[in-house]
């Protein structure tokens, strides 16, 4: 790479099992890509940021990827050749104005061409950058830290005298990428961790989740076959801080109630396609899948990548209410599954499912589905970047940018047909839904926001009615 001293076995490296499984589940009518949307106040300089943006590359493999075949299956070939360069597009409008948008989310091919574009365009006092790539190559956090160090690169290139201190990354480290170094909170013998991957991974296998479905079938299979897309808005500034309080008050995280709202809504919605004659319903477990990062403080010099592990959380069709009991078994098993690092017995599973390529391609078979949907709530993105004067000033910035909207949500897949995404902006929230357009009308895709914005509304009233209920 240029400008970085790279090891000679960072140049091919082989797939993480997580990367592999990305790779193996991508189909042609459901790409395996994000979308990252970053909208800042400002106007850049477009000759210093391509400076700015060539020198954050240097130390980032993943941004100069190829995937190739060899006897001893796909890996990745790394060549400064293969970056992508930017794209610029102007506008006249103002684009910090956007409340709400539209992302389609493009098909990679892995082996022809870089797996990740980076489109600039710049508005009227404004600038939007949109990231998007294969998810082989990065998550939400690897992104949004790359982003920070793009942003003190500019502010460098800008201003010369700056004191911001860019955190390069060792590109070396992309080697280790694997290597989680998790400590758990009390050592356990082979058997318990036999046992609970056992358990774990039986409930996974053969607990049928139950799919969100489409209200409307017939319509949708007439419709234009269009690719799946981020739909995103901003909600109103008004109601988080109550939401917030309801949590506070029941003592729970946000991030729970958010969870617990959702499942509801997952109920509601079913019980509205079970009123449609043509209705027939599988599975009995609403499930919802929650990424979670598992960097430490061992991944400070790691250039971006993928370091997701899964949850998945499970409650009974019909089992789902606003009993106090509910939210206290989703917040202990949360609080459980971070304790003990449970997101990883994922990436061991899809290790061990690596050794039978065919069950793992089994696996990802249309006709499975693993999860109702997704929820990914970064919270306040600045709190995920490394550089101390983003914490400082509570948001991204540099040289005359200042973030002011992050958009991202996980893929859809054949059987999970929407997924949410929940990101903080200074006090702004912004709500994002992949949507498979294929099986989901712009009609179904608003009657679903609404459906999971009314459950997060009668959290709130019940919330100030118990408050005005005590004596």
């Amino acid at each position: 790479m240029q400008g970085v001293k790279m090891r000679k076995e960072t140049q091919s490296l082989p797939l993480t099992p997580f990367e592999r499984y990305m790779v193996e589940d991508q189909k042609p009518e459901y790409p395996m890509s994000n979308a990252a949307y970053f909208v800042f106040r400002g106007v850049l300089n477009r000759p210093l940021f391509q400076q700015a943006y060539q020198k954050s590359m240097e130390a980032e493999p993943m941004f100069a990827t190829r995937l190739t075949s060899g006897k001893k299956g796909k890996y990745w070939q790394f060549s400064p050749e293969n970056r992508p360069d930017l794209h610029f597009t102007a506008s006249d409008a103002d684009l910090t104005q956007q409340t709400d948008g539209i992302l389609p989310l493009p098909t990679f091919d892995l082996t022809k061409e870089p797996g990740i574009r980076v489109e600039v365009t710049e508005g009227r006092n404004s600038t939007a950058i949109l990231i998007t790539g294969h998810h082989a190559l990065f998550d939400g956090v690897g992104i949004l830290q790359w982003m920070g160090r793009l942003l003190t690169w500019y502010e460098k290139e800008v201003a010369s005298e700056s004191s911001f201190s860019p955190s390069v990354p060792d590109a070396t480290q992309i080697a280790h990428r694997e290597n989680l170094h998790i400590t758990l909170p009390v050592p356990l013998k082979w058997h318990q961790l036999l046992r609970a991957y056992l358990t774990e991974g039986g409930k996974w296998l053969f607990r049928r989740p139950i799919p969100i479905g489409s209200l409307f079938p017939r319509e949708n299979s007439l419709s234009e076959k269009l690719p799946p897309a981020q739909i995103w808005w901003k909600s109103s500034g008004e109601w988080f801080p109550a939401y917030a309080q309801a949590a506070k008050e029941q003592h729970i995280s946000v991030n729970t109630l958010f969870l617990r709202d959702l499942f509801l809504a997952l109920q509601q919605w079913e019980n509205r396609c079970s009123a449609y004659p043509d209705y027939r319903p599988r599975g009995k477990w609403h499930r919802v899948l929650i990424p979670c990062n598992l960097r430490n403080e061992h991944h400070q010099n790691l250039p971006m990548a993928n370091v997701l592990g899964y949850i998945f959380l499970d409650l009974p069709r019909g089992k789902i209410s606003r009993e106090p009991f509910l939210l206290k078994k989703i917040q202990s098993h949360i609080q459980f599954a971070m304790e003990w690092s449970s997101g990883a017995m994922f990436l061991e599973g899809l290790r061990f499912f690596g050794r039978l390529p065919q069950l793992t391609r089994y696996l990802c078979s249309p006709r499975f589905c693993h999860c109702s949907t997704v929820l990914s709530n970064l919270g306040r993105c600045v709190r995920l970047a490394r550089e101390e004067h983003f914490q400082k000033k509570g948001n991204l910035f540099g040289g005359g940018l200042e973030l002011v909207t992050f958009v991202g949500a996980p893929p859809v897949r054949p059987q999970t047909p929407v997924t949410v995404g929940i990101l903080t902006v200074e006090k702004e929230l912004i709500f994002s839904l992949c949507v498979d357009r294929q099986k989901f009308s712009p009609l179904e895709i608003s009657l679903f926001r609404e459906c999971y914005e009314k459950e997060i509304q009668k959290t709130i009233q019940f919330s100030r009615k118990a408050k005005n209920d005590t004596p």
